[in-house]
């Protein structure tokens, strides 16, 4: 009752509104034009967030809170007191796996380990260039004291030289060093093969090398990133025969990020371009005074305009632009496309006769009806969403839903007074494209006029004018709507249904949380190495996780322990 009473009231409302757009079109298209046009100059405040952590991790975990209170008892000074096992954040950092290009190959032989520490040296003497500034290595990497930070233990073990390897056990996953030091090489090295039940290495397939970069002040920070674009330059640049060399750096996953948006733009130019044909053959008959080829176009440019506003107005208020948000123009254009739709086919069910005024009138007190329901449900879902622990998901969800809200608003308005204008056009019964007066179809004698000119109704006889109905229209009238409400139809679209919701609510059974890194790589990458490292390093390196710390912040009495 209370959904009937609103219902009631917006269709009157939107009567009422459909018949002043029909008498005053032009404001409804300026002004929609003017305030896209003041929200686009909003790209000048475009800022995007790449940052993975950000991105998918709550906003207010318990991981985040623990790791504020981590570095605030015990901070990381990357300068001068930097321990691997006590790092809390990825920093800057280049990651690397090697391995071997034959599987019967050990990676631990002479020839293979000569070829690594080569590929050390390369690593170490890499510089990268800021302005005029050039800075080595050794000055942007993670240091302990004076000297920089190398948590490679098996590099360590053979004191980077290749003279002791046949004489040195390694065993697995923990080496005992000279002096009582202990390495742990468990995460260091994959596809171990040992000795017999021993714990004695016999062969490795791959080695993972770690190198921690510094990530402040700003210039240091700057400089990191352009040193691991040396990193990977000088990692394609060289050759080996024995061994095959992946990486990634810390900014890999994020340049992946914006590599989406950037391919994924001339994929929406081809799709604005296919759904402005689409729209403008749809929109085509045989009666050229009924055709509408240009309010297809003009559809289309609705929805644009809402996608351009949106952009425009959040940049705006400072919300970044993420890649997950380059699915909101295709989503926006979707339902732009399906309200002009409604839009045209309640106003073909309306009179010709009718003058455009009254015409609009009953085609809003219909279509935006149903449009202006389907909006509200679309913002308020995206709206519920917007309030998620995941920025990601807050990003994503505000962009489309404001981008509906402002594909409804230029549908009543801009796309509104564009059907107004095209209405009075074939009011006067003028070609869909020359925009000349043309004759009705019962009033032609030529053929090829009938052809290519002629339609609309003839307003100087009483009778009885009806204008053909739309191809897809009289399809789903006279031929598929009878058809799906014959009883043996019933039953099998039952049958399809029922099948269709059990493979669902099995599907449901298989759905697995969390993401792993992998899946935000392209596996069409322009990365080289991207995909490839994160497949060997789950693939080698998945038996050992992350070192837990564990920090105690209550009093406690140690006497009773």
């Amino acid at each position: 009752m209370a959904f009937y009473f609103f219902e009631s009231r917006l269709k009157v409302a939107l009567c009422r509104y459909g018949r002043v757009v029909g008498n005053y079109p032009i404001p409804f298209i300026v002004l929609p034009l003017m305030l896209t046009f003041s929200l686009a100059v909003g790209g000048f405040y475009f800022t995007g967030n790449n940052d993975i952590e950000y991105l998918f991790t709550p906003t207010n975990g318990p991981a985040k809170k623990d790791r504020d209170l981590l570095d605030s008892l015990f901070p990381m000074n990357y300068s001068g007191e930097f321990l691997a096992n006590r790092q809390s954040d990825f920093g800057r950092y280049a990651s690397v796996i090697i391995y071997t290009k034959k599987q019967i190959e050990n990676i631990l032989a002479v020839d293979s380990l000569r070829e690594i520490f080569e590929f050390h040296d390369y690593m170490t003497k890499t510089k990268a260039s800021i302005g005029r500034e050039e800075y080595s290595y050794r000055q942007l990497c993670a240091k302990w004291k004076t000297q920089c930070v190398d948590p490679n233990p098996v590099l360590k073990i053979y004191n980077y030289t290749t003279q002791n390897v046949n004489f040195i056990n390694i065993s697995y996953p923990v080496m005992a060093g000279p002096g009582n030091i202990s390495y742990f090489i468990g995460g260091s090295l994959g596809g171990v093969q040992f000795y017999g039940d021993t714990s004695i290495v016999k062969s490795a397939r791959a080695i993972l090398l770690f190198y921690p970069l510094k990530h402040s002040p700003n210039n240091i920070d700057e400089a990191s990133v352009e040193l691991e674009n040396e990193i990977t330059k000088m990692a394609a640049k060289y050759k080996w025969t024995k061994i095959i060399v992946t990486l990634t750096m810390s900014q890999t996953l994020a340049n992946e990020l914006d590599d989406i948006i950037i391919r994924m733009i001339p994929r929406f130019i081809i799709s604005f371009f296919i759904l402005t044909s689409f729209s403008v053959l749809s929109l085509m008959m045989t009666d050229w005074v009924t055709s509408k080829p240009v309010l297809g176009t003009l559809g289309v440019a609705s929805a644009l305009l809402a996608v351009i506003s949106t952009i425009g107005l959040l940049s705006y208020c400072g919300v970044p632009f993420i890649h997950l948000n380059i699915a909101m123009p295709f989503l926006t254009l979707g339902v732009g496309v399906d309200d002009m739709f409604i839009m045209i086919a309640s106003w073909r069910t309306t009179s010709p006769r009718t003058s455009v005024p009254n015409r609009m009138a009953e085609t809003f007190s219909e279509a935006a009806l149903s449009i202006t329901i389907t909006s509200i449900t679309d913002v308020l879902a995206f709206g519920i969403g917007a309030i998620s622990t995941f920025p990601s998901v807050q990003i994503f969800c505000c962009y489309c839903g404001v981008a509906i809200l402002f594909d409804y608003l230029y549908q009543i308005t801009f796309f509104g007074g564009c059907m107004a204008l095209i209405g009075r056009r074939e009011r006067q019964n003028k070609h869909c494209l020359t925009y000349v007066k043309v004759l009705p179809k019962n009033e032609s004698t030529s053929r090829c006029y009938r052809l290519f000119c002629a339609g609309g109704i003839s307003y100087s006889t009483d009778c009885d004018d009806v204008i053909q109905d739309h191809s897809v229209m009289t399809f789903f009238n006279k031929y598929y709507g009878p058809f799906v409400t014959l009883t043996w139809v019933k039953v099998i679209t039952v049958i399809l249904y029922v099948a269709y919701v059990s493979v669902a609510i099995l599907g449901l059974f298989q759905v697995s949380e969390g993401i792993q890194l992998r899946q935000l790589a392209l596996e069409d990458s322009s990365d080289p190495y991207g995909l490839t490292y994160y497949e060997l390093e789950e693939r080698y390196f998945n038996e050992y996780g992350p070192v837990i710390q564990v920090i105690v912040t209550t009093p406690q009495n140690y006497s009773n322990m």
